[in-house]
């Protein structure tokens, strides 16, 4: 596994669709030939080479490292399961995943109905500025009554404080 310092080849940079004046902060060798690009807006991954997915750190709802590898939950809109990506012993490509999966988060607030069980709205913003919204219910509470009132409220409540005034 060897971490990847000098530029990428112009190549491999054609086929990850950067955006203009994206800039690629990390990138490693899976150690099978592959390879897993960390650029300032997405994580781009060479599942079946030549060709590279592309997903926004936004659209990383969890990401862990443990035993050289990175684990990485993709939003539940893009209906995924996690997927696991041998990237060796070195930390630098797992910090910064986690460090852009973090800052993409604007605001995660939770509302307890019944206990522990309630709402949770997550604002997290892409690449281009604009913010996704998603509230997740918890699944003990989806019938019971006032559920979506309060969830709908809750959701206000975090638009409000980040002055996104768009219609949800």
């Amino acid at each position: 596994m060897k971490w990847r310092k000098q530029p990428l080849d112009s190549e491999v940079r054609a086929r990850l669709a950067l955006r203009p004046k994206e800039r690629i902060i990390v990138w490693v060798d899976d150690g099978a030939g592959r390879l897993i690009v960390a650029s300032e807006s997405a994580r781009h991954l060479q599942r079946v080479p030549p060709d590279y997915a592309r997903v926004g750190w936004d659209q990383i709802e969890h990401a862990s490292y443990e035993a050289g590898v990175l684990s990485v939950t993709l939003t539940p809109d893009l209906d995924s399961a996690t997927l696991r990506v041998p990237v060796g012993e070195g930390r630098e490509l797992p910090v910064v995943v986690r460090d852009r999966v973090t800052a993409s988060i604007v605001v995660d607030r939770f509302g307890p109905l019944d206990g522990e069980a309630g709402v949770r709205s997550v604002g997290r913003r892409a690449h281009d500025g604009m913010i996704t919204w998603r509230t997740d219910v918890d699944s003990r509470l989806s019938s019971r009554p006032g559920t979506l009132e309060a969830a709908e409220q809750l959701l206000a409540e975090a638009r409000a404080e980040v002055g996104d005034s768009r219609a949800p």
